[in-house]
């Protein structure tokens, strides 16, 4: 389980994310605008943050003390419970804590709600890479938002305070999921997705479709941050796909990727 986790990890830190300019992260506000662009309704935000914490491995004790604080500092409510004697439900009252502590990887998952009801899910993670020993100690935070997903800023400027207080660099992704009811044909969507593209200076870099669903890959100056793929820029990323269960066509939109399943 530690060693997929820690693949995961590894895969992104291997993909590195650009910024053009230091300016707010107003990304979403766009992600939203392209939904509205295509007709559909809002249903979930998903922002994910991470970077490479400490240049080092740290050991037990000093990952239960660094995961506290991050733990206060986001303001999740109610007391610890392990998952795998409780369940994975988060409340109210409880937050769900669970570790792994081993000789050359540690972590500790927490994952709960704050005061907003926003879902936060927090993965610190220590490990060492290489037969010399080096390690490093990397954070990732995960922040699903039912509702305004404009009301987010609050809780970034929290992690991007955890960031500063250790000097180093934290790199975000988010997406937004809407759905369409009824069974969007794909001719429509082509032409709702390509005047939005046209507005925001988009260009589609790769299409890929099967009886599933349906992705594409997209570039646009308008979106501060971007992806290298060999000597490639990409900065969005939309899916599109058909519930037959719910006769609904759910949208996913993602920048600079979308991180979450589809």
């Amino acid at each position: 389980m530690r060693r997929v986790i820690l693949f995961a990890i590894i895969i992104l830190l291997l993909i590195p994310i650009f910024s053009r300019a230091d300016k707010e992260y107003l990304e979403y506000e766009f992600l939203e605008t392209i939904l509205q662009d295509l007709e559909g309704e809002f249903i979930q935000g998903d922002v994910v943050i991470n970077g490479v914490l400490i240049d080092e491995f740290i050991e037990k004790e000093e990952i239960e003390v660094l995961g506290s604080n991050i733990l206060k500092k986001l303001k999740l409510v109610g007391r610890p419970v392990d998952p795998l004697i409780k369940g994975n439900e988060v409340t109210e009252k409880t937050y769900t804590k669970e570790v792994i502590f081993e000789s050359d990887y540690n972590q500790i998952i927490y994952s709960g709600l704050d005061k907003e009801k926003n879902l936060i899910s927090i993965f610190v993670s220590s490990y060492i890479y290489n037969e010399k020993k080096e390690g490093e100690t990397y954070l990732c935070i995960n922040i699903v938002k039912n509702d305004d997903f404009f009301e987010i800023n609050d809780i970034i400027e929290d992690v991007k305070s955890i960031f500063k207080e250790y000097d180093a660099t934290m790199e975000i992704s988010s997406c937004i999921i809407g759905s369409i009811k009824g069974k969007v044909s794909e001719s429509y969507m082509d032409k709702n997705l390509n005047k939005s593209l046209k507005r925001i200076k988009g260009r589609i870099l790769e299409e890929y479709s099967d009886n599933k669903a349906l992705s594409y890959t997209i570039y646009t100056p308008d979106i501060d941050q971007f992806v290298a793929v060999g000597n490639r820029r990409i900065n969005l990323n939309i899916a599109i796909r058909y519930n037959k269960d719910e006769d609904s066509t759910y949208l996913w939109i993602g920048t600079p990727i979308i991180t979450t399943g589809y």
